[in-house]
């Protein structure tokens, strides 16, 4: 009797910690030249409940470095317009229908220009993902 309340509470608390993880996404961070590190500290110190994957294997969420304009013409009328040179963008991307979740536009220049553009989009992740 004592033996299967023991097995029966062994598989009730793993069952409902399985249950509690279901909710976590997988996430795949690209290289993006050392901005991934910064990005996967952030995650870490913010708690944002997400599973990173160190491969590509079917993500809930991609985060890709791209440049914020296709277009060099674009990019210098945006310069003029608003005097800003945001010109490195993080997207955090549902691979599945390409939807794009989170979006930050930054100037990338040193690690420091990194660190601040990975806390502030881990932060718009999380508040997305909350």
């Amino acid at each position: 009797m004592t033996r299967r309340l023991i097995v029966l509470c062994c598989t009730l608390f793993a069952t409902s910690l399985l249950a509690s993880d279901t909710h976590r996404k997988t996430i795949f961070i690209d290289r993006m030249g050392g901005l991934e590190r910064w990005i996967e500290i952030a995650i870490a110190e913010k708690e944002v409940k997400v599973e990173v994957l160190e491969e590509e294997m079917h993500p809930d969420l991609k985060v890709l470095l791209g440049k914020k304009f296709t277009s060099v013409y674009a990019e210098i009328l945006y310069q003029k317009q608003t005097g800003r040179k945001e010109e490195s963008v993080l997207k955090a991307v549902e691979p599945k229908t390409g939807k794009t979740i989170v979006e930050y536009s930054f100037h990338m220049s040193g690690d420091n220009s990194k660190k601040q553009a990975a806390e502030a989009f881990v932060e718009a992740l999380k508040k997305k993902l909350d």
